[in-house]
């Protein structure tokens, strides 16, 4: 009920997660990517996905969104998945996730995004059409700075059992303690959120005037 989604896999971490994602794309087929992204998910599409996978890896400005249009146009590539960061690292772009949604379903791609920093408590990516929601438990969820681990929020049962057989075969889940601490930083993310944004709220007003 946090994501609003159909199902919920719990992983070893945030790239442990979006590399299950790569998983639902088929060789030959493309990954429409960002090009402000995490430095992990980076190394992935740069190094594994084309050499290793055998995908077709693009990077578009994703705030422009007649650059995201233009790409999935591309007769050339047969884009699958569109993978949005935002609010993006490092440069804390916004990007418009029902509007790259559209533009990607049009097109009959999936969209994964990659919802780490605001996480399902300031950010719902399924409520804007999102297929997939990716945060990484290893920040706000747990919140404890002793756990690593990432969560993959999936909306149609199809696409749930896809990504449950992957993570299954591959066994790349979180393990049954750190499962436990998750939960236990679960119950206390909203005010730990809602604190945190309070107190940088205070501070930019402060410095504001200085």
């Amino acid at each position: 009920d946090v994501e609003g989604a159909d199902a919920a896999f719990a992983f070893a971490s945030g790239m442990a997660a979006i590399a299950t994602v790569m998983r639902l794309v088929k060789p030959g087929e493309a990954v429409l990517a960002g090009n402000d992204i995490y430095g992990g998910t980076q190394r992935f599409l740069g190094k594994i996905a084309p050499s290793k996978q055998g995908l077709v890896v693009r990077h578009v400005d994703m705030t422009r969104l007649e650059d995201v249009r233009l790409a999935l146009e591309n007769e050339e590539d047969k884009v699958r998945l569109v993978l949005v960061e935002t609010p993006t690292n490092p440069r804390l772009e916004v990007c418009d996730i029902r509007a790259i949604c559209e533009l990607a379903h049009a097109k009959g791609a999936i969209v994964c995004v990659d919802n780490s920093i605001m996480a399902p408590m300031f950010q719902r990516p399924i409520d804007l059409g999102a297929d997939i929601s990716m945060t990484s438990a290893t920040k706000f969820i747990a919140g404890h700075s002793d756990v690593t681990g990432g969560i993959l929020s999936v909306v149609g049962e199809e696409l749930a059992e896809e990504v449950y057989f992957h993570q299954n075969a591959e066994g790349n889940m979180m393990s049954p303690f750190e499962a436990w601490l998750a939960l236990r930083g679960l119950k206390t993310m909203a005010l730990r959120m809602e604190k945190q944004a309070q107190n940088a709220e205070a501070i930019a007003a402060f410095l504001s005037g200085h």
